[in-house]
């Protein structure tokens, strides 16, 4: 049987540039209640929301600084100027940006190509089926293997195996 209190711990991190809650906080911590009940369930499981656009409303100026930079992309300190170089300079590799593409490409191609074998090996087994059922009903009616051969691409050895 499953306890939810053995869950470990794990967090739910939603970084938002507006306040959907409308509440004007930096940080919503959302607990977990039963939505039809309103009764607790207990959980370890922490929501949390990071509502940027309260930047001014943060006492800490490290915290506000990184909210200030979500919203508006604007770095304010020497951690959000890292982190905007950082941002830029893979915006601008163009090795990185390349070695993404040629991933990224690759993976597509090899999916089409086994996508196009999977449809003609599909069509070569469905080919093959319709020709022997053509087969086996032109043996009902009689007709020579060389006419039976002729018209379903099968071999007379192809043909003898399936009388």
């Amino acid at each position: 049987m499953f306890f939810h209190n053995e869950l470990r711990e794990s967090y739910i991190i939603f970084i938002c540039k507006d306040d959907y809650l409308k509440r004007n906080s930096p940080i919503y911590r959302i607990g977990e209640t039963d939505l039809d009940s309103g009764d607790e369930f207990p959980s370890k499981t922490r929501k949390i929301i990071v509502n940027a656009s309260a930047f001014k409303n943060e006492k800490s100026l490290a915290k506000s600084a990184i909210l200030r930079y979500i919203k508006t992309n604007k770095p304010t300190d020497d951690f959000t100027h890292k982190v905007n170089d950082l941002i830029l300079h893979s915006q601008v590799d163009q090795g990185l940006w390349e070695d993404y593409l040629m991933q990224t490409l690759a993976f597509r191609d090899q999916r089409l190509i086994g996508k196009a074998e999977g449809i003609k090996k599909g069509l070569a087994q469905g080919i093959l089926q319709k020709a022997v059922e053509t087969a086996k009903n032109m043996f009902l009616d009689k007709v020579p293997l060389e006419t039976i051969s002729r018209y379903t691409n099968l071999s007379i050895d192809e043909l003898k195996k399936l009388t």
